[in-house]
């Protein structure tokens, strides 16, 4: 009897653990959204389940899941009791399809060289039997073979050997190329196989059913290793059309999941941000010791820490060595899509997010300086070195002169793409579907072109650089919700280089240069015979005056603002008249003289300018 129970028992036992093995669930990436920091991944699946307690378990996610994240949807009929996220390091994650064909191509590599052993050692084999027979020829004892007959059979194995051995060396190179092939493409694999070891994400899902039979499954769930880059294409045919402007994204991910043939859609949205709305305390004033100013040197210049700014913000001034301010300097977060320019006055705000450890200051014609900060805020005086080799420009002033084929300036054909504006984001939901290996390789995808209302002028400032620049001032941007990023500009057929277009600022126009005009002509004199110095009693008098001579050699009209400038006093005892202007807007707080000049085809035009300085006369000011 008790022979008989016992193998019963034990199969009831093994039935009972079988049973409760969760029922493994295959699911389908379906649609993602990505933000600019993370993604949403939303997959589908369906599972036949009997009625009352079950659990499944759904196999192949990514590993950096944010548990807290995961949504289940089911059929009415089935109540979700329990959802858990856990890791399964016996079943790696799946290979990329770039390993998956590095990995064909070294077995087609290693066949051949099979193939090419097998060819070299029918030829060694080939080089013994001629040498077999060459003794047994030679050395047979009363051979009755005659001389002739002799001297051609040795000719015959001479020249075969030598065809054997020409062979066995060829069959050898080949060998070798195709080894330090497949190590090379063996060495590509394990560069791209980082994940080799890296296991794989299981979500354990326990439901109560009503009754048995098939239930559709949707699951969504965010993660971190993906994210989006604006980037853009802004085209101008001539100075009478509008700017076209090629809106573009710059897709990476790195979650492990392989996304084949999904709906996707990119988010202006980043989860990553603290979305709290900030709180004001009370400001309580306090004595307190001065900030210590710390100098600090860096490549491409130099800044100094001069205050603690609000946390999670940095502020600064940036300016060259001569003390000059340097407007619309690119200030941006390394690694990040977030950035401001300078204003008129050198100024900047930058709002600092989790994570950002440096910022990096650009301007045209000077080198570009990293600078580190922290979330506890900083107030920076940055001075820049000037770059006199103008090969690393960021804001392409000074483009190259490279020609671009006509058809260049078309676009391929744009992906559809469907435009929502969301409450606080817009959502760019692309119409057809896409795949995007788990490599982080950059994947560019355009998504829409915008013909913007522009007005174009040329620029210059003659105490600086003598040459008229072209710029475009461009409206129409403010309700179609663009992200701040880096641009290819082009220009009449010609690729002007890279800029940084900064849409976070309050203004309605975006203002881009263009480049210079060598049939502007521009030139600024000191007139000597206006200047003069005197002494009056106890101060000093300084006169200065100059000339600014404008010639349009274009076959058109041009809008040309002109600027200059005259000091002003930091101090009391130091008295600045204006002497003259040409009918120059002046500008009281910061001496800016601008002129608006409207010049016909040949049209030249000369405007003057001066100002006298009165000083005590024991006091050194330097004037131009």
């Amino acid at each position: 009897m008790k022979n008989t129970v016992l193998p019963f028992l034990l199969l009831f036992i093994l039935t009972s653990l079988h049973a409760a093995d969760p029922q493994p669930v295959a699911s389908v990436v379906r649609e993602v959204t990505i933000f600019k920091n993370g993604a949403q991944i939303t997959r589908t699946a369906s599972q036949s389940v009997g009625s009352g307690r079950s659990e499944l378990i759904f196999k192949g996610f990514s590993p950096n899941i944010k548990a807290q994240s995961i949504q289940i949807k089911a059929g009415d009929a089935v109540t979700i009791m329990s959802v858990n996220f856990r890791l399964n390091y016996l079943e790696e994650i799946a290979k990329t399809q770039e390993i998956k064909g590095l990995e064909a191509q070294i077995s087609v590599v290693l066949t051949q060289i099979a193939r090419l052993n097998t060819d070299l050692n029918v030829y060694k084999q080939e080089e013994n039997l001629l040498s077999r027979n060459q003794v047994q020829i030679i050395g047979v004892p009363n051979n009755p073979l005659k001389t002739q007959d002799l001297k051609e059979l040795a000719d015959f194995q001479r020249t075969r050997l030598s065809e054997v051995l020409t062979k066995q060396y060829e069959v050898a190179q080949q060998i070798k190329q195709l080894e330090e092939q497949a190590a090379t493409l063996q060495k590509q694999v394990a560069l791209l196989n980082s994940q080799k070891n890296t296991p794989s994400g299981e979500i354990l899902v326990v439901l109560n059913a009503a009754k048995a039979g098939a239930v559709p499954f949707t699951l969504s769930y965010y993660v971190d290793q993906a994210g989006w880059a604006p980037f853009y294409d802004l085209r101008i045919k001539d100075v009478a059309s509008p700017v076209s402007l090629l809106q573009k994204a710059s897709l990476y991910q790195q979650t492990g999941e392989t996304w084949t043939a999904v709906k996707l859609s990119l988010s202006t949205g980043d989860p990553a941000e603290n979305n709290t709305r900030p709180v004001l305390a009370p400001w309580r004033l306090r004595y307190t010791t001065p900030f210590a100013r710390m100098q600090r040197q860096a490549i491409g210049g130099r800044y100094t820490v001069i205050g603690a700014g609000n946390y999670g913000e940095v502020r600064g001034k940036i300016s060259d060595e001569s003390g000059e301010t340097l407007i619309g300097a690119s200030i941006s977060i390394r690694g990040m899509n977030q950035g401001t320019r300078s204003d008129v006055n050198g100024d900047f705000v930058l709002k600092l997010p989790p994570g950002a450890t440096s910022i990096v200051i650009n301007y045209t014609g000077f080198n570009s300086m990293e600078i580190p900060v922290s979330q506890n805020g900083q107030v920076l005086q940055i001075i820049l070195d000037a770059n006199n080799s103008l090969q690393e420009v960021v804001v392409s002033a000074l483009g190259s002169n490279k020609k671009v084929a006509k058809d260049e300036l078309v676009s391929e054909e744009e992906t559809p793409v469907t435009v929502l504006q969301l409450p606080t984001t817009y959502l760019y939901e692309i119409d057809q579907p896409v795949t995007l290996d788990s490599d982080g390789k950059l994947q560019m995808v355009d998504i829409k072109t915008y013909e913007l209302p522009a007005g174009y002028r040329y620029y210059c400032a003659p105490k600086k650089d003598n040459s008229a620049f072209l710029t475009a001032q461009v409206t129409g941007w403010e309700t179609i919700g663009l992200l701040s990023g880096e641009a290819n500009l082009f220009f009449e057929g010609t690729f002007l280089g890279k800029s940084y277009l900064e849409f976070a600022n309050t203004s309605d126009t975006l203002q881009v240069s263009l480049g210079r005009d060598k049939n502007i002509s521009v030139s600024r004199t000191q007139l000597k015979e206006f200047s003069k110095r005197q002494f009056l009693s106890g101060k000093k008098e300084d006169s200065r005056s100059f000339e600014i001579a404008v010639k349009n050699k274009k076959s058109q009209a041009i809008l040309l603002i002109l600027e200059d400038q005259i000091p002003i006093s930091t101090n009391k005892n130091i008295n600045i008249n204006q002497d003259e202007t040409s009918g120059a807007g002046v500008n009281e707080e910061t001496g800016i003289l601008s002129w608006t000049l409207n010049l016909g085809p040949a049209e030249d035009k000369k405007l003057r300018f001066g100002y006298t300085v009165k000083y005590p006369k024991e006091k050194i000011i330097a004037l131009e």
